[in-house]
């Protein structure tokens, strides 16, 4: 009952420096349009009124800060080269600079959908937003597995629909052959880009392994 009379006029927005921020706990709901931080404003409550929000107080001790750090040593060196990099590259540029200044128990759904309305209006895709949301949920499960939150908050209905995209018919295999003879009689290719494209052809790898394998994994 003390939740539900705090509740009442407790948690109105107010205006600072363009961005909306709810009373009374003084969150900032990251968005300057007031139709979405009334929807972050009533996800907030929802998570006070289910008592959610007290079980994300528990974990204040761990920021996200804490949990890059740790992705990046334990989990990080277990996937490819390339996996590496994309992993630095999207923590560094895009994720850590938003989500930096929390602790794992401020962030839920409202701060991943704020999160994400921030990346689509930075103009980035429906795909590039859904890798990043994909290393974030990874993360979460990791941060769950070591008890450093209860709950992932990314749930499914938080991904961007990403529009169908329509291929052409697949070139098969002696098509291939047949263009990069072509190519390399014509002069089109030559080189180490050659190199490349020959041995993509012939073994199928990913061009992620193509660029990070190194001679002491090939055996002859």
């Amino acid at each position: 009952m003390a939740i539900r009379g705090a509740i009442k006029g407790s948690f109105d927005l107010y205006q600072r420096d363009g961005i909306w921020y709810i009373g009374t706990i003084r969150r900032s709901t990251g968005t300057a349009d007031k139709k979405e931080a009334q929807r972050i404003r009533d996800a907030v409550v929802g998570q006070i009124r289910s008592g959610k929000w007290r079980e994300r107080e528990r974990y204040k001790q761990y920021t996200f800060s804490m949990l890059v750090d740790r992705f990046m040593s334990e989990h990080a060196p277990t996937v490819s080269a390339g996996g590496q990099r994309f992993y630095k590259q999207c923590l560094t540029n895009h994720i850590t600079p938003y989500f930096g200044r929390y602790t794992l128990s401020e962030i839920g759904q409202a701060e991943i959908w704020s999160f994400k309305i921030h990346r689509r209006k930075s103009g980035n895709s429906a795909s590039t937003i859904n890798r990043d949301l994909a290393v974030l949920s990874k993360m979460f499960n990791l941060a769950v597995l070591w008890d450093w939150i209860k709950a992932n908050p990314i749930k499914k209905g938080l991904k961007e629909k990403v529009p169908p995209v329509r291929h052409g018919k697949p070139l098969s295999l002696t098509d291939e052959i047949t263009l990069l003879v072509e190519c390399r009689a014509g002069n089109y290719l030559s080189g180490d880009l050659a190199d490349i494209l020959t041995l993509g052809i012939y073994t199928g790898m990913r061009s992620g392994a193509l660029l990070a394998l190194t001679w002491s994994q090939v055996d002859f």
